[in-house]
């Protein structure tokens, strides 16, 4: 994964923030939580707050090919935020998932991977997929309505996916 970061942050013109361990302190205390140590380390000492990441997507149903879906890459506040306070990720945190932010478009979609890999997939899973924290995450493992594998690794997305600064400072 430090590899992939290195990466990222050699093709963007403008870094995000650094995200100082001790401010995840409240998203770690939370019941249910299970926030890996080696995500917390990343932020601290990569800059990935604020900035937009995302691939490439062909979506038949949309009817478009080659589009991008981009996420914001949040800070400790949007990830506690989108973790505890609104779903789908409020449904996927105890599971053990971790939203790691939002769609730029702001509607509803969310990334997320799971906290028990050293290298885990990521999902795009929108907000209105299911309230049920037990159905949510089999159709987003399965690749059901309303979700997407983005990344089969977090390495992989971070080395290859699309890139860009922060919208603002």
């Amino acid at each position: 994964i430090r590899t992939g970061a290195e990466k990222l942050f050699t093709r963007l013109e403008r870094p995000g923030k650094i995200v100082a361990g001790e401010q995840f302190q409240e998203l770690r205390d939370h019941p249910g939580a299970n926030v890996p140590a080696w995500l917390i380390e990343l932020m601290a000492e990569f800059p990935f707050a604020g900035i937009e990441i995302g691939v490439k997507v062909t979506d038949a149903f949309a009817g478009f090919e080659d589009e991008p879906v981009m996420f914001e890459w949040g800070d400790a506040a949007l990830m506690k935020e989108i973790n505890t306070q609104s779903y789908p990720g409020m449904y996927l945190f105890p599971r053990g998932y971790i939203a790691l932010g939002c769609g730029v478009e702001w509607a509803g979609n969310i990334l997320v991977m799971a906290t028990n890999s050293e290298d885990p997939p990521l999902y795009e899973v929108w907000h209105d997929v299911s309230h049920d924290p037990v159905e949510l995450e089999s159709i987003m493992l399965s690749g059901g309505r309303g979700t997407r594998l983005i990344s089969p690794t977090l390495s992989k997305l971070l080395s290859d996916g699309l890139a860009e600064p922060p919208m603002s400072d």
